[in-house]
């Protein structure tokens, strides 16, 4: 169903690749993720097993309405040693920290105001959808090198929102989350 390109980015939980679609002929974005024994599986309403927590906070996020400020997955797949996401596929595109490092001098306040404010909504949208993103950094935000639109991506570290609150770590390659959150501060 698609033609898988060149690898564009790695991490901790698996690797895209730039893929293109046999029927629509459009770009897309291919995450390949190995399964491991650790792998963690979410439940969500609507179905009827636990699902791959990336696949399952994927799936909340892709309720309407959508939001212009996220990566969203168009289907995913499981086989037998792995699970295939098909992502929306953003060309030209940069993450923010390639481009804050190569551009910070030419980014002026109006502008640096501009692309906050899309990562924050894209950030609520994740909240108000009860997913925690758990990994926001500048390498989780790609920005359209044309249009100037920030989207958020990688929900591999996600999790649901709970009452409870979170106490927790996660490590990963070039990657360390240390998150804590009372439950007052909702």
């Amino acid at each position: 169903m698609y033609e898988v390109g060149r690898k564009i980015g790695e991490g901790g939980f698996g690797t895209v690749y730039e893929g293109i679609s046999k029927f629509l002929h459009e770009q897309v974005a291919i995450k390949i993720i190995p399964k491991r024994d650790g792998d963690r599986f979410i439940e969500i309403l609507g179905c009827s097993k636990p699902l791959l927590a990336e696949v399952a906070l994927n799936l909340l996020l892709k309720r309407p309405p959508l939001s212009p400020y996220i990566v969203h997955m168009l289907e995913w797949f499981e086989e037998d040693g792995r699970f295939i996401l098909i992502l929306e596929y953003l060309q030209p595109c940069k993450d923010l920290l390639k481009l804050m490092l190569n551009n910070m001098q030419l980014l002026d306040e109006s502008q640096t105001r501009r692309l906050m404010y899309q990562a924050v909504l894209g950030a609520k949208h994740c909240l108000d959808r009860g997913v925690f993103h758990r990994d926001i950094k500048l390498n989780n935000f790609l920005i359209n090198t044309k249009t100037n639109q920030v989207k958020l991506i990688d929900f591999g570290c996600g999790d649901l929102v709970t009452s409870s609150g979170y106490l927790g770590a996660f490590t990963g390659e070039l990657t360390f989350c240390v998150l804590m959150r009372s439950q007052s501060s909702v």
